[in-house]
């Protein structure tokens, strides 16, 4: 998934926040886009794509709440849509509003292009982030069986020492325990609440698999 720019995360926090109210555009694209797909859109941003191949092309950030609406839309086209129809489709019903509400003219909506950006996931890898110090240290105190604790996006992997104590943890219930533990930890962090304990992104592996498949570099394993 490609992160969304700063300014439009944080707008679109805000939004969320109710800092920011929606506009009547986007009211209207996100009551069809329920209507429609059944998908949760929270924000858009409709701006010039930086290209000396097509300098006149505009992208459509389409910003939708939920990792699972997000799949969603990459699992389209379905039985509601053509074949490679159903990005024309949101271009078309874009492009009518933006007219309606003068938020953009014709020649800017002849070449548009639409990005898909789920806004959940960027917020638990934002807590995830401000989370690790505080999980890493609570954990190795802990569990002093357990040698580092490294960031994916939005989850974590949890490095034992040893191949064996992955099944070993798994079977005695500390893996579970960890995961428990991660979870009340992050939590803390995440103001939007987007972290479940079911959606929580954590993995289980060793230095000892580090060191023998990956000649100890983390710049290899996470690559």
């Amino acid at each position: 998934m490609i992160p969304l720019e700063e300014d439009i995360y944080q707008e679109t926090r805000d939004m969320v926040l109710g800092k920011i109210p929606n506009t009547p555009l986007l009211i209207k694209l996100s009551d069809w886009f329920l209507r429609r797909y059944s998908v949760q859109l929270i924000n858009f941003r409709f701006c010039k794509v930086t290209s000396k191949i097509k300098p006149n092309r505009y992208r459509l950030y389409i910003i939708i709440e939920t990792t699972k609406d997000y799949i969603k839309m990459y699992n389209l086209p379905t039985d509601l849509e053509p074949k490679d129809g159903y990005q024309e489709q949101i271009v078309a019903e874009f492009s009518e509003l933006a007219l309606k509400y003068k938020h953009a003219n014709k020649k800017q909506l002849k070449d548009v292009v639409i990005s898909f950006h789920d806004f959940s996931h960027q917020v638990r890898a934002e807590a995830n982030k401000r989370a690790l110090q505080e999980v890493r240290g609570n954990l190795q105190n802990r569990f002093p069986f357990v040698w580092n604790v490294f960031l994916t996006y939005a989850g974590l992997v949890v490095f034992y020492f040893l191949d064996n104590e992955i099944t070993e943890h798994e079977k005695d219930g500390i893996n579970h325990t960890i995961g428990d533990t991660y979870y009340s930890l992050v939590k803390k962090y995440d103001d939007l609440n987007y972290f479940t304990r079911e959606n929580i992104d954590l993995r289980f592996d060793s230095k000892e698999n580090l060191d023998k498949n990956y000649n100890g570099s983390l710049s290899d394993y996470f690559h």
